[in-house]
Formats: structure tokens, C-alpha cells, sequence
């Protein structure tokens, strides 16, 4: 088995066997909801013909851009790295380029349990390295990973790129920053990991060394502006991806105060509402607490990286996606996995699987947007 300090790649034993159980689980889930639709009429039918399963949401999206390229301006909020390889095996039809997409999620999501498993061995611990991949995989939003979403990859490349700029690995580092800026606009956050590694020890770093920190710093806005300058010689407009993100039935802004949201999420308390609205009530103070054993527990790298997804978590109107934006912040995850408790372990795991569950159910029947 290869060695954690190692950079030859084996998945670890619970990287893979939770990267088998949650699929399977995910299937269930699906197939579930399929039941109560055809059954007993719960749900919606889907926006669009055919997005539905596998597809469902952001999926049929991405499925689309690799089989058909960016025809409509919608498409553009999708950054290309997901779609590339479906596009690339488009010409044998939608059905490879679909294939492709799911390929390339699955495939991201056991690379990134077994990076965070590593991730959080070298931060935090045995223990951590073990449960990080199951709560990385099995937690109420990780069922995108299963999809042919961009969270996965983008995922798989941020715990990489951590474990490379902790050992001072600048070049590879850079080159997952890089794709990381190609995968989602968030992915542009890794700068800010990167600008606070590059500066330990730098008083007595030799120049070439410097250069490398520089780079590694800069290539995650440069993997973004690489798509955005394909953006402005395709269409006159590089800014055009932020701005389609920025309609009214999407973010609507760059970032908005989440107070009305939470207004919302207290009506449905109070049977006024929905329930994914009264459950951001307790998704927010959650991840704040889980914020702060990040700042409390690991270096500020890692406290920076998850301030600035929670920040973009919580500046959606209606709070939408919250939990999906907010898991992407890797660093909660591996402070959850580091629970001592039995008990807080036990609790951890019921609230993982049920929720995992409760909103895998919703999604595939068409009555919560991931």
C-alpha cells in the first residue's frame, strides 16, 4: 500500500470503501424517490425532459456543455474543466458524453476521500485520516458527488493542492491550482490558502523558491482567467459567467446578507415555509461551531480557505445550495472527523446519514435545488 508521505497514488481502504458505500447509498436514495414519485405523485416533474436521475439539476447542465459545447449563455456560470473529457468523446453521442461526465465525478470523489483522508492524517491524526473520507462522502450534500456536478473534481484538486503546499510542493501545487480555477468560480479561492503558505519561512527563501510561491499563489485566478479569455474572444464579454450567475432566479448578486433567508428558515419552524428552509436554521450555526475548531485546531491556511467558502455559502439569496457551497469548505469536515466523543461521533454519523438521506430524496424528486 502506498506510503501517506508518498505522492504515488492507491486509494486508501477507507477512501474506497466509502466511496462504495455512499454510491450504493446514493442509488438507493435514487431509485427511492423514483418509487415515491411513480407511486404517490411526490415531487415535481423536471425543468427540462431528461433531467432527471443521474442528470438531475447542475448535471443535465454539464451533460449539455460536453455534448453539445456552450450554446446558450446559461451554460457559461459552468466552467469547462468537468466537461472537457465528455466533449472530447462527443462526437459518439450524448449518451458517452453523459457517461464521461459521471466518469469523471466518480472517479474525483474517491480521489478526494482518499485526499482528505490523508489530509487529515497529516493535520489532525489517525483517527481523523480514517473518518474524514466516510464524512466526506457520506454527509447530507455529498450525494452531488455521485452526480455529474463540479464539486467532486473541485474537491479532489483543493485537498491536493493543500497536501502539496503544506510540504512546499510549489509546482504541483500550482498545477491543481490551476485546474482548480478551471473547475468553479470558488475555485479562484485557493489563492488565498496559497498566499498564506507561500509567506511562511519566505525571509530566508532563495529567489528561485520565491518564484515557485509566486506561482502557486497566482495560478488558481489564472486557471479562471484562462476560461474567462476564452469567454471574451467567443462572446465580447469575459465577465459574461458572473453575470449570467447573478440573475435574479440564481445568486442575483455577487453576495447578499442572508437575513431574509433566515427569516424564511423561522417562518417554516413555525409550519409556515419549507423544510429545506428550517433546515438551514440549524445548517448555519453548525458550520459556524465546526468554523471554529478549524481556527482553533489547524493552521490559518486552512481557517482562510473555509471563511471565504462560508462567506460565498452565505451570501446566497434564500440561501440556496447552502449546504452544497458549505461542504465544499473541506476544512469542517476534517475537524468533524477529529471528534473525540463517542457519543459526538455517534450523533455526527446519525445527522450525516439522515440528512444524506432526507435530501438526496428531495433533489431526485425534483423539490430541492442542490
Amino acid at each position: 500500500m502506498t506510503s501517506r508521505a508518498g505522492w504515488a497514488w492507491r486509494p486508501g481502504r477507507d477512501a474506497l470503501r466509502a466511496w462504495l458505500v455512499s454510491r450504493a447509498a446514493v442509488l438507493a436514495l435514487m431509485a427511492l424517490a423514483a418509487y415515491l414519485q411513480a407511486r404517490h405523485g411526490f415531487g415535481r416533474a423536471p425543468l427540462r425532459a431528461g433531467a432527471g436521475g443521474f442528470f438531475v439539476w447542475d448535471s443535465d447542465w454539464y451533460r449539455r456543455i460536453a455534448a453539445e459545447g456552450y450554446t446558450h449563455p446559461d451554460m457559461l456560470r459552468f466552467f469547462p474543466l468537468v466537461a472537457l473529457p465528455g466533449r472530447l468523446v462527443a462526437p459518439f453521442g450524448t449518451f458517452a458524453a453523459g457517461l464521461a461526465v459521471l466518469v469523471v465525478a466518480n472517479v474525483s470523489a474517491l480521489v478526494y476521500a482518499d485526499g482528505i483522508g490523508r489530509l487529515a492524517h497529516l493535520e489532525l491524526g489517525e483517527q481523523a485520516g480514517r473518518w474524514a473520507p466516510w464524512l466526506a462522502l457520506v454527509n447530507p450534500a455529498s450525494f452531488v458527488l455521485v452526480l455529474g456536478y463540479a464539486e467532486a473534481t473541485a474537491a479532489a484538486l483543493g485537498v491536493w493542492c493543500f497536501l502539496a503546499l503544506r510540504r512546499q510542493a510549489w509546482g504541483v501545487a500550482a498545477g491543481l491550482a490551476f485546474l482548480s480555477g478551471l473547475t468553479r468560480p470558488v475555485g479562484l479561492l485557493l489563492a488565498l490558502p496559497a498566499f498564506v503558505e507561500a509567506l511562511r519561512g519566505l525571509r530566508l527563501t532563495p529567489r528561485r523558491e520565491v518564484l515557485a510561491r509566486a506561482l502557486a499563489v497566482a495560478a488558481a485566478p489564472l486557471g479562471g482567467a484562462a476560461y474567462l479569455l476564452w469567454v471574451w474572444a467567443a462572446h465580447g464579454d469575459p465577465m459574461l459567467p458572473f453575470d449570467v450567475q447573478q440573475a435574479g432566479d440564481l445568486r442575483s448578486a455577487l453576495l447578499v446578507w442572508p437575513g431574509e433567508a433566515l427569516g424564511r428558515g423561522w417562518l417554516a419552524v413555525r409550519g409556515d415555509g419549507q423544510v429545506v428552509d428550517a433546515l438551514h436554521l440549524l445548517g448555519v450555526p453548525l458550520a459556524a461551531g465546526l468554523f471554529v475548531l478549524v481556527a482553533r485546531r489547524l493552521p490559518a491556511s486552512y481557517t482562510a480557505y473555509a471563511a471565504a467558502l462560508l462567506v460565498v455559502a452565505l451570501g446566497t439569496p434564500r440561501l440556496a445550495s447552502y449546504e452544497r457551497y458549505a461542504l465544499a469548505a473541506f476544512p469542517l469536515i476534517m475537524v468533524a472527523a477529529a471528534l473525540r466523543p463517542r457519543s459526538a461521533r455517534i450523533v455526527t454519523w446519525v445527522v450525516c446519514c439522515s440528512g444524506l438521506a432526507g435530501y438526496s430524496v428531495l433533489a431526485f424528486a425534483h423539490r430541492y435545488v442542490p
